[in-house]
């Protein structure tokens, strides 16, 4: 029952300045992505006029939607289940139609980019951008633990949530992504040389990422099989930073964190590369290299803090070293 669920938890763990604040750092960041787009040089104007058509187009639903604060609807859709306590076989029979017939409803009813329910998982700690609908979902899991307190630094803010959310904006534009419009649809929109220009810059992205190998299994990373998500990574950190950056050259300088010396630019990079880091055994370990479509998570580290020059800079990086090499990867 994860409507129930989702209504049952959104009700107990969400925050109006948790969705205030990170609805403000979604908007900063798509303007600055938005800046980006109004300056690259590879793009012809028609496929930027039509890439930041695409971008206003985003929408964003962050916390959960406001049918599960509603009673008598989430009454009303579950009327015609019937759970029996003591038959199971019976119950569970009865909850496969009942989803079943949920589905087939939808043939009879106007379409919906935006349905209500795809949005009720509100436990899930993992953030959704939706192609063919050309939306985000950030769950009520998200806005809260090591990914976002509305209390904390703006720094690990921006470098957690914000990492996540530029993740998920990207991913409008990467390899799957660029083969939607602004409205979902999947059609073929760039011109031929601003497609050629994008096909190149990503080849840089592919070959970067499959000179990683594992040194425990050996494994080489598949540049193609992630290049997705590794155009989300490095895209979404560049410009989650740059948000953060304009951000804070409006507002008062913040305080560090006590007992550490790092400074609040330091901090951001260490909040986003909090979010991988995790013991593994040797088993998930080679899984990861083995190829899910999402690089192993010192790649989604290491990748992109090395493709982006202020990462460099703020960690007063030698040039040529591993963390600065002297070609990097961007598009965008």
């Amino acid at each position: 029952f994860p409507i129930i669920v989702g209504a049952l938890y959104a009700r107990k763990y969400s925050n109006i300045d948790s969705k205030s604040e990170a609805t403000e750092i979604f908007e900063n960041i798509k303007r600055e992505f938005l800046h980006g787009l109004q300056h690259i040089t590879w793009l012809d104007e028609t496929a930027r006029r039509k890439n930041i058509n695409k971008l206003k187009s985003t929408q964003v639903y962050i916390g959960y939607p406001e049918q599960l604060m509603d009673d008598e609807l989430l009454i009303k859709y579950y009327e015609k289940l019937e759970i029996h306590p003591q038959r199971f076989f019976e119950s569970y029979r009865n909850l496969r139609h009942f989803k079943r017939n949920k589905l087939l409803e939808k043939y009879f009813l106007p379409f919906k980019k935006a349905n209500w329910e795809i949005f009720s998982q509100t436990f899930a700690t993992n953030a959704y951008y939706y192609h063919n609908k050309n939306s985000i979902f950030i769950p009520v899991g998200m806005l809260q633990g090591q990914f976002f307190n509305p209390y904390l630094p703006k720094y690990l803010n921006y470098g957690a949530l914000g990492y996540a959310l530029g993740h998920e904006v990207v991913h409008g534009f990467d390899n799957v992504g660029s083969k939607y419009d602004s409205n979902g649809n999947k059609n073929d929109w760039w011109h031929s040389e601003s497609n050629q220009e994008f096909v190149r810059m990503t080849q840089c992205l592919i070959r970067q990422y499959g000179n990683f190998q594992d040194e425990t299994t050996m494994l080489r990373l598949d540049g193609e099989l992630t290049l997705a998500e590794n155009m989300a990574d490095n895209g979404g950190l560049r410009q989650t930073y740059n948000a953060y950056k304009r951000w804070a050259l409006h507002h008062t300088p913040e305080i560090k964190l006590p007992g550490l010396d790092f400074t609040p630019k330091q901090l951001f990079w260490i909040s986003g590369a909090q979010l991988w880091c995790k013991v593994l055994n040797n088993e998930t370990l080679y899984k990861q290299w083995q190829g899910t479509g999402h690089s192993p998570y010192i790649c989604r580290v290491l990748g992109p803090l090395r493709n982006i020059p202020e990462f460099s800079e703020d960690f007063n990086c030698a040039e040529g070293s591993p963390m600065n090499p002297l070609i990097k990867c961007y598009v965008w």
